[in-house]
């Protein structure tokens, strides 16, 4: 008979000192924070990363702390610089940026998954950032690349008009890659909208139930903010160039010269309606 090896139990049940470290995380207290803080250079990799992840846990109670936990960035255990970069995220200090674009180059791809992710977490703080951000959704692995998408999208108008790279993710093979690219469009204002029918394509015709529903939730995202309102043809065909979210009419401005070269999809728009039914 073959018998697979039974799965390692997780530190919180193997170690006392990551159990207690969790719970203090719960407890999100601040008179414990300096306690955790003081487990980050303990010799066992495993409480180093249970340190992180509690003081992640803590969130604005632990700003402060950010120093601290970017020395962590450097630890010889990979689990623990991924940690470290996941718990600097949730603490939203711009202080840690520096330290989290240079995890970028990290040879662990949990370690650019976890910093390209707080990255995002801080938005428009990190928009400085978006170019390297941006490099990352040519990243060898799936993961990261969803993971930079979808940073990209929060750091504020700045990283908007890489909207047309993030759509050329729409043709990978990997459907988290495609679910995190619909959810990036969605939030890039006009630049997004303006790659309204690739997103439209994917809602109809991706063979992922999830990417369907993401490219539904980035149409709806688009019309609700006012991108995508129907206006009549006649806005279909203004550029619109340098056209702000908020001016009087903002419409389907700026899909002008997009869709010009699309007859059969802006037929569809403004003959069946079914595009902007499910908008409203």
């Amino acid at each position: 008979l073959f018998f697979s090896p039974a799965r390692r139990p997780p530190p919180q049940l193997r170690l006392p000192r990551c159990a207690a470290l969790g719970a203090l995380g719960r407890l999100g207290a601040a008179e414990h924070v300096k306690s955790a803080v003081a487990a980050l250079s303990d010799p066992s990799w495993e409480v180093r990363k249970a340190s992180c992840e509690a003081l992640g846990a803590f969130g604005a109670v632990a700003r402060e702390e950010h120093s601290a936990l970017s020395a962590v960035l450097e630890d010889d255990a990979f689990p623990v610089r991924a940690m470290a970069c996941y718990a600097l995220g949730q603490l939203g200090s711009a202080e840690a940026l520096a330290g989290l674009i240079e995890k970028f180059e990290d040879q662990a791809h949990s370690v650019r998954l976890h910093a390209v992710s707080a990255v995002g977490q801080l938005g428009e703080k990190a928009e400085e950032y978006a170019h390297d951000v941006f490099k990352l959704l040519n990243d060898p692995v799936a993961h990261v690349r969803a993971s930079a998408a979808v940073a990209l999208s929060r750091l504020g108008p700045s990283a908007n008009p890489y909207a047309g790279v993030v759509a050329g993710l729409l043709a990978e093979s990997d459907a988290e890659v495609r679910r995190a690219s619909l959810e990036a469009l969605g939030c890039m204002g006009r630049h997004g909208a303006a790659l309204a029918e690739e997103i439209y394509e994917r809602r109809e015709y991706d063979t992922n139930a999830a990417v369907r529903e993401a490219a539904n939730q980035a149409l709806a995202s688009l019309g609700a903010a006012g991108f995508l309102a129907q206006e009549g043809p006649a806005a279909l065909e203004d550029s619109g160039v340098g056209h702000e979210p908020g001016a009087e009419h903002n419409g389907f401005h700026g899909l002008g010269q997009h869709f010009a070269k699309h007859q059969e999809t802006k037929k569809r728009l403004l003959s069946s309606g079914q595009w902007v039914e499910g908008l409203f």
